[in-house]
């Protein structure tokens, strides 16, 4: 890994390498000239939250 050049455009690459019922696992890198000389690297991990439904809102319109 280098440091980033001054003035210079940075560009990133993420993905989401394994997504299972409840974690999304992910990686990114971040360079200027070459993916293969980064200048910055990340890892992260997402929970999935269940989406709640408002059993009173189900089928109703909410246009005016």
């Amino acid at each position: 890994m280098s440091a980033a050049t001054p003035n210079r455009s940075v560009f990133a690459n993420a993905e989401a390498y394994r997504v299972t019922s409840n974690v999304v696992f992910t990686r990114g890198i971040a360079y200027q000239d070459d993916i293969n000389k980064p200048i910055a690297t990340c890892v992260a991990a997402f929970m999935l939250m269940p989406v709640p439904v408002n059993v009173q809102n189900v089928g109703t319109s909410t246009n005016a």
